[in-house]
C-alpha cells in the first residue's frame, strides 16, 4: 500500500470512529431510575414478580483452579429470609443464612460488614426492592460489557462500597457487575458475567454467573450454574430460623454490651 493510500484509510478510518463515538455521546441517556424499572419490566414486571414468595434454587459452584463442582441449594423468601447450602467434598456443608434479623455462617454470629452484606443479598425481589438497597443509581455512559452495548450504571448502596452495573441496551437485561470487594485476607475487585436468561413462572432468572476476583495481581474464577429455579414451595416454618449456637453468640453479644453501657 502506497503512503497515499495508507493516510486515506487512516483518516477513513478515524472519521468512522469519530462518528460513532459522537454519535453514542449524542444520544441522550437514560436515568438510572429508567434503567433500572425497565430492568424490572423486561424480567417478567412488577405484578408478576409480587406473586413469587419464596425460590429454591439447586445448582452447582464450579472453581475453575480447582477443577471441582460444588453442588449447591438456595432458600429465599419474602422479605429478607436467605439460607445456602454448598456441599463442599471433604469440608463438609458449609450453611451461611440470615432471617432478616440475625446473619451467620459456618455456624458464627456475623457482623459488621459482612452482616450487613448478607442482609442486602437476602432481600427478596431484589430486582424489584431495589430502592431499598441503594441510595442513588446513575446511569453514566453507554458502552460495552463483554462486547455488549450496555448502559453502565453506579450503584450507592445503602451499606457497602459503589458497584457498576451494566444493562444491555434494547433488552434492558443486566450482564454484568464490576465492585471492590473484602476478601477477608485483603482488598480485591470482582468482575461478574450475568447469561443464560431463561423463563420460570414467567419471569427470567439468569442461569449463569461468572464471578473473576482479582487480589494482588491474581484472578481466581468461579462459575455459579442454576440449574432449577422452584417458585412458591411449601416450606418448614423453621426453614430460616438460626443455629441455637448463633442465637446463643446473640444473646452473650448482647449481654456484653449491655454490660459495657452500664
Amino acid at each position: 500500500m502506497t503512503a497515499t493510500r495508507r493516510f486515506t484509510a487512516a483518516l477513513a478510518a478515524a472519521i468512522i470512529a469519530t462518528t460513532i463515538t459522537g454519535a453514542i455521546a449524542d444520544e441522550k441517556l437514560p436515568t438510572g431510575e429508567q434503567v433500572m424499572d425497565n430492568f424490572v419490566k423486561s424480567i417478567g414486571g412488577k405484578s408478576t414478580l409480587l406473586r413469587i414468595k419464596n425460590t429454591v434454587t439447586k445448582g452447582k459452584i464450579t472453581v475453575a483452579a480447582m477443577g471441582q463442582a460444588m453442588p449447591f441449594i438456595q432458600y429465599a423468601a419474602a422479605p429478607n429470609n436467605l439460607v445456602v447450602e454448598i456441599e463442599t467434598g471433604m469440608a463438609g456443608t458449609m450453611v451461611q443464612g440470615t432471617d432478616g434479623d440475625l446473619a451467620w455462617g459456618g455456624g458464627q454470629l456475623l457482623d459488621g460488614a459482612q452482616r450487613d452484606s448478607l442482609r442486602t443479598e437476602a432481600v427478596f425481589n431484589a430486582q424489584l426492592n431495589w430502592r431499598k438497597i441503594y441510595e442513588e443509581v446513575k446511569c453514566v455512559e453507554l458502552t460495552e460489557f463483554n462486547k455488549v452495548p450496555c448502559y453502565k450504571l453506579l450503584q450507592k448502596p445503602k451499606h457497602g462500597t459503589e458497584i457498576a452495573a451494566y444493562f444491555e441496551k434494547g433488552t434492558w437485561l443486566k450482564r454484568g457487575v464490576e465492585k471492590d470487594i473484602d476478601s477477608g485476607v485483603g482488598p480485591a475487585t470482582e468482575v461478574q458475567v450475568i447469561q443464560g436468561y431463561r423463563e420460570i413462572g414467567g419471569i427470567l432468572y439468569a442461569h449463569k454467573v461468572t464471578r473473576k476476583v482479582t487480589m494482588g495481581g491474581m484472578t481466581q474464577e468461579m462459575i455459579i450454574t442454576r440449574e432449577s429455579i422452584e417458585q412458591n414451595v411449601d416450606l418448614p416454618k423453621d426453614r430460616f430460623a438460626p443455629p441455637e449456637s448463633v442465637v446463643k453468640q446473640a444473646e452473650d453479644a448482647a449481654s456484653k454490651e449491655k454490660q459495657e453501657n452500664k
